[in-house]
């Protein structure tokens, strides 16, 4: 099991992606939470939970059985 570490307020590092607190969405009224690939700058996954973010970043690694640490 993995743990996200926190880097600053709102970013995050988790397996070698960058997972970033973009703000508030007023239509949802919810916070939206987005995944950047570190090497690329690349967006991977954007959800309303930090939690969803960190599943679509597991199930990347688990369909291109890929390792990044």
């Amino acid at each position: 099991m993995y743990k996200a570490t926190r880097i600053s307020q709102g970013k995050y590092l988790y397996r070698g992606y960058q997972i970033l607190n973009c703000g508030y969405y007023q239509p949802e009224q919810k916070i939206v939470w987005e995944a950047h690939d570190k090497e690329t700058g690349e967006a991977v996954a954007h959800a309303f939970r930090k939690r969803d973010v960190i599943y679509q970043i597991d199930n990347l690694f688990d369909t291109d059985n890929i390792v990044k640490e």
